[in-house]
């Protein structure tokens, strides 16, 4: 039980719109209480969502285990499982072979160089620009740039909304009730799942106490590195969910 949850866990920590949401409010003028407000925001909706699901979930449990026992041992899940990681191999190759493509079609000898805006050709270079609509209507679904503009009343509803992704969250409340522990190493389980999960609330947190214009330094640039990395990320996750399907099946076979 406790290296499942602990593995969803890292997975909810490592959100993107909750990373972004805390660069956003280190960088506000009052980050402290704002940082704080969103923490608090994620235990209380964790938690409750949590006890809600313990209680709820717990007379179903025995139905929910037979149904995925049953799922799991079909003679049918291995050769479904390395269709689905050969899928994922090839959507990554795809990818990469067609990124490189383009980088090096980018970079060919004697492709036609677009001259800027008052240059010797008259050719003007001017992107499409979103209508104001279309910003207007973003910003207010994006909960970073709701966060921005709102206060620390804002940051403790972002905290409540973004406190309980559905797959990890609910995946390690089923792996805490499967486990049959106590009810107090339940609790335990549901408190180091929300500690470790919104670690990135509570880790500017704890730094920003001590450094900081530190804290807002290496959060910034956190944020950076994920946004200018997001695609190899992306791919090396699936790549590795491609392996780790096509073993899971030829071991099953």
């Amino acid at each position: 039980m406790w290296g499942t949850v602990l593995f969803f866990a890292i997975i909810c920590a490592a959100e993107p719109t909750r990373i972004a949401i805390a660069a956003m409010l280190v960088a506000l003028p009052r980050p402290f209480p704002n940082l704080l407000a969103f923490w608090i925001g994620m235990l209380v909706s964790g938690a409750a969502l949590a006890l809600a699901g313990m209680v709820l979930l717990r007379d179903y449990l025995p139905r929910i285990v037979q149904a995925l026992h049953l799922a799991t041992s079909h003679p049918a899940v291995p050769p479904i499982k390395i269709a689905f990681g050969v899928l994922a191999i090839l959507i990554v190759a795809t990818l990469v072979a067609r990124s490189r493509g383009r980088q090096a079609a980018s970079v060919a000898p004697g492709a036609p160089v677009p001259v800027p805006i008052g240059g010797p050709t008259g050719m003007e270079l001017q992107p499409n620009k979103p209508s104001a609509f279309s910003l207007r209507a973003l910003s207010k679904v994006s909960w970073p740039a709701l966060v921005e503009r709102g206060s620390v009343g804002m940051a403790f509803m972002a905290g409540l909304a973004m406190s309980a992704p559905p797959l990890e969250f609910w995946g390690a409340v089923l792996a805490i009730l499967a486990s049959g522990a106590t009810g107090g190493t339940q609790v335990s389980a549901v408190v180091m799942f929300m500690l470790v999960g919104y670690a990135i609330a509570e880790i500017p947190l704890i730094c920003y106490l001590a450094a900081p214009t530190t804290t807002r330094s290496i959060v910034a640039r956190l944020h950076t590195w994920l946004g200018l990395h997001r695609r190899p990320i992306f791919l090396s996750c699936l790549g590795a969910f491609g392996v780790l399907m096509i073993a899971g099946g030829v071991g099953g076979l």
